[in-house]
């Protein structure tokens, strides 16, 4: 069995948050918070009208909130980023992820993407849940396979 510690599920979620859902979605996570906190500021120094204050208050409001809540997340969800040692295999049609206490067989038809990052594989079984394995858990064999399943 191999262990994916904390931090490394950490980082798979922080990746994942940023550029697992497409350049649109990234470019607004990455620059959304501080564009709007910048433009609630430059609002609220206009003084034209006490209604530019108003939305100033909220986009500042807004993009501070949308700079912490990738640390948000995590932070309320800690319990689902412990250490975990799991052992993978790959027989046929099916991902088999066994730990201490259970064992799972998930047909690849059930995933609707299989995504390759720098150092995991991002299994998509819908919009926002994902089964994220590190790549060195996996032989060359088994990669093989991954690799064929993400081409069809």
């Amino acid at each position: 069995m191999k262990t994916i510690s904390r931090k490394e599920k950490i980082q798979f979620a922080l990746d994942d948050y940023f550029f697992g859902y497409g350049k649109w979605t990234t470019f607004l996570r990455m620059f959304g918070g501080p564009f709007l906190l910048l433009a609630g500021i430059y609002l609220l120094q206009t003084e034209l009208l006490i209604v530019f204050a108003a939305f100033g208050g909220i986009f500042i409001f807004y993009g501070i909130y949308m700079i912490v809540k990738p640390a948000l997340l995590i932070l309320l969800r800690l319990e689902n980023y412990k250490a975990e040692n799991i052992e993978i295999a790959i027989d046929g049609e099916y991902l088999i992820i066994k730990n201490e206490k259970n064992e799972s067989r998930i047909n690849f038809d059930s995933f609707l993407k299989i995504r390759e990052r720098k150092k995991y594989y991002a299994f998509v079984m819908g919009k926002s849940h994902r089964l994220k394995i590190p790549k060195i858990f996996f032989d060359d064999e088994q990669i093989k396979v991954i690799e064929k399943k993400r081409k069809r």
